[in-house]
């Protein structure tokens, strides 16, 4: 499956994680933050509507953006369970491992440390 990749933001100065992930079948956000200054977010316009979103870490600079979740369609949320314990009320997960491998739709993933 050949997949392309999109940096929206999270390049350069510290900014909001936001990096599009393109399949032939799928389109998925990994990771979708805010911050670090306040009402800093992504351009939701350039990310458009996603299939799933899959967050690396529970940082706000990777996560802070969910709250706007309907500017890309509501996709599901694909976390790992120390992630999804640190989301708000409300957003609900899919579970993926801290260490190992899953499925997104029909994208494998590969999960591990993170280094933070």
């Amino acid at each position: 499956m050949r997949a392309r990749l999109n940096a929206v933001s999270g390049l350069g100065p510290k900014e909001p994680a936001a990096f599009v992930i393109e399949t032939d079948a799928w389109r998925l956000l990994l990771d979708c933050g805010a911050g670090p200054e306040p009402g800093r977010l992504p351009d939701f316009e350039a990310i458009g509507p996603v299939d799933a979103v899959i967050l690396s870490h529970g940082h706000i600079d990777h996560t802070g953006g969910l709250r706007l979740r309907e500017r890309i369609g509501m996709p599901p949320v694909y976390a790992t369970e120390p992630v999804a314990a640190r989301l708000p009320a409300g957003v609900v997960t899919q579970r993926i491992p801290s260490r190992g491998r899953a499925k997104v739709l029909e994208v494998d993933v590969e999960t591990g440390g993170d280094g933070h």
